[in-house]
C-alpha cells in the first residue's frame, strides 16, 4: 500500500498543492489504505462503491467523527480516485453530507478592545492588534515582509493569499502606533494566528479599519 500513499503525495505535489494540503489529505488516504490491508484485503481498484460506502461508515463510527470531517475524508478519496486510480468518481455513489452550521461567537467591540488594549506583553498587542484589524489569514501573517507595510498609504501587501492572489488589507493607524517595526518584524516576518476578513483589493483607500474605530480613530 505504501506504492499507492506515495503516489497520492506525488499526485498532490504536481497539482502544486500545499505541505499543509498534503498533511490533511494523507491523513485519512493512510487510514483507508490500513482498512484495506486489515479488513478488506483488497487493492484499491478493486474496491466496490457498497465497500466503499461500508468504509466511510466504519470510520465515522469508529472514531465519532463529525458530517464535516467525514465529508473532507470523502473529498480526498475522490480525488484518490481519479488521480491515483485513474478513475472515474461518481457523485450519486457517495454524496457529501449535509450538517448543521452554526454562528461562531463574534465578541462585541469593547469587549474586542479590551482584550487587545490590555495585553501586557507590547510584541503579543502589537501582532493581535495587527491581525484583528487587517484580518490576514495564518499563512499570510506568517510571510508578511517590512517592505509589506505601507506606512504611507495605511495598507498592507498581501502576497500569494488565498487562491494565490494578491491583494492589499487596511493597515489600521493604531495598530501601526504599537509597532516598533524594526524590533517587532525581526528576521522580517511575522508569525502566530490569523482572523479571516475578507479585504478587496480596491477600495482600501478609504476604508478604515474596524480596530480603528474602536479606538477612535479617523482619517482624515
Amino acid at each position: 500500500m505504501d506504492n499507492y500513499l506515495n503516489t497520492f503525495r506525488e499526485m498532490i505535489s504536481l497539482r502544486g498543492l500545499t505541505d499543509h494540503t498534503l498533511k490533511n489529505y494523507c491523513t485519512y488516504i493512510r487510514a483507508y489504505l490500513d482498512y484495506l490491508s486489515h479488513f478488506l484485503l483488497k487493492a484499491p481498484e478493486d474496491v466496490s462503491w457498497n465497500e466503499l460506502r461500508d468504509y466511510i461508515r466504519w470510520l465515522q463510527n469508529s472514531r465519532n467523527l463529525s458530517d464535516r470531517t467525514i465529508n473532507c475524508a470523502i473529498s480526498q478519496l475522490r480525488f484518490f480516485t481519479i488521480y491515483v486510480l485513474h478513475k472515474t468518481w461518481d457523485d450519486t455513489q457517495l454524496p457529501f453530507r449535509r450538517f448543521d452550521e452554526y454562528l461562531p461567537y463574534v465578541p462585541s467591540r469593547q469587549d474586542t478592545w479590551t482584550f487587545i488594549s490590555t495585553m501586557p506583553d507590547l510584541k503579543q498587542k502589537a501582532m493581535t492588534a495587527l491581525m484583528y484589524s487587517s484580518g490576514l489569514r495564518i499563512g499570510e501573517v506568517c510571510s508578511l515582509r517590512y517592505e509589506d507595510v505601507d506606512r504611507k498609504n495605511l495598507r498592507l501587501h498581501i502576497t500569494h493569499g488565498k487562491n494565490r492572489h494578491d491583494r492589499y488589507a487596511i493597515l489600521s493607524t493604531a495598530a501601526l502606533d504599537l509597532l516598533t517595526i524594526k524590533a517587532l518584524l525581526g528576521h522580517k516576518s511575522l508569525s502566530s494566528t490569523a482572523i479571516y476578513v475578507h479585504l478587496a483589493s480596491n477600495g482600501t483607500g478609504s476604508a478604515v479599519s474596524p480596530f480603528d474605530r474602536m479606538a477612535g480613530v479617523s482619517r482624515g
